[in-house]
C-alpha cells in the first residue's frame, strides 16, 4: 500500500497518531531524539501528519526539527497542526533529495512500510550529515501496512554494501530495534 493510502485510509480515520501518546511510544520517540546529535538540524523521515516530530521536538527543544512525508495528505495536515516546524513532500521514499542535508534524521516505524527497503536506506545515508537512526518492530505487529518484519541480520545486510561510510550499531528493546549509524567525517 502506497503512503497516500495508508495515510488516508489507516492513520486518519483510525487516529493512529493518538498511539504515539503511549508509553512504549513515547519512549521510542523519546529515545530517537536522545540520539540526535546536540546541535542542528533534525529531519523525521515518515512523518505522517507530523505528531511524532512535535513529540521529538517536546524531547530535544534546542533542534531545529523537520518532518518529511510520502503523502501530500500527511504533509498537509502537519503544516496545519504544527505551523512552527518545516515540511518536506519527498515524492518517493528513495528519492529524498529535495530536502537537502541534515544533522541528523529519524526514520522511526517506516522501513517496514517500504517496497524497496534497501533503497530507503540509501536515500537517508545520503541525507544524514551526522546521525540516523531508525525503528523497526522485531515482532509481527498487527498494521495493514506492514509489509516484513527483520531480523536483526537482515538489518545488518542493509547496511553492508559500498557507499555506506558509517558505523552501525543495532539495539533491542521492547519491541523495536533501535538502528544507530554514524556517518564517518
Amino acid at each position: 500500500m502506497d503512503a497516500e493510502t495508508y495515510i488516508t485510509s489507516h492513520w486518519i480515520p483510525r487516529r493512529v497518531w493518538t498511539h504515539l501518546a503511549w508509553p512504549r511510544h513515547q519512549e521510542r520517540l523519546r529515545r530517537c531524539a536522545e540520539l540526535m546529535p546536540p546541535a542542528g538540524r533534525v529531519l523525521d523521515v515518515g512523518c505522517a501528519c507530523g505528531h511524532s516530530t512535535e513529540i521529538m521536538r517536546r524531547f530535544r527543544p534546542e533542534l531545529e526539527w523537520s518532518g518529511a512525508d510520502f503523502s501530500r495528505t500527511g504533509i498537509t495536515m502537519a503544516a496545519v497542526f504544527f505551523k512552527h516546524m518545516k515540511f518536506y513532500l519527498v515524492p518517493q521514499p528513495n528519492d529524498l533529495s529535495n530536502v537537502g542535508k541534515f544533522d541528523g534524521v529519524v526514520c522511526s516505524e517506516v522501513l517496514e512500510h517500504t517496497p524497496d527497503d534497501g533503497a530507503l536506506v540509501d536515500a537517508l545515508i545520503q541525507v544524514a550529515a551526522g546521525t540516523l537512526v531508525m525503528t523497526t518492530p522485531w515482532a509481527r505487529v498487527s498494521d495493514p501496512g506492514h509489509l516484513r518484519v527483520y531480523t536483526e541480520e537482515a538489518l545488518l545486510a542493509l547496511f553492508a554494501k559500498p557507499g555506506h561510510p558509517g558505523t552501525l550499531r543495532i539495539e533491542r528493546e521492547d519491541k523495536f530495534f533501535y538502528l544507530v549509524y554514524a556517518r564517518e567525517r
